[in-house]
């Protein structure tokens, strides 16, 4: 399994996820809490954005950090 993916699933696991607005989350990993922006369309996962290093490093160059997963998968079980 890809690292980012099992990340984003130990994430849910632990209840890492919250739902600050209906389009915000906040997302507890380890010490840190991130925020995670949904945009209009929830499938359109290049379009997330998130306060955590690997986003503000590459922008989703390099796929979405582990946070973001984490957010579309709840959203998904959601739906």
């Amino acid at each position: 399994m890809h690292p980012r993916l099992s990340g984003a699933r130990t994430l849910i696991e632990r209840g890492a996820i919250t739902r600050e607005e209906r389009a915000r989350f906040r997302v507890a990993s380890g010490a840190n809490r991130y925020r995670v922006e949904v945009p209009a369309d929830p499938y359109a996962i290049g379009e997330y954005s998130c306060t955590c290093p690997w986003w503000m490093k590459h922008r989703g160059g390099r796929g979405p950090c582990k946070h973001v997963l984490a957010v579309c998968l709840v959203l998904k079980e959601e739906s």
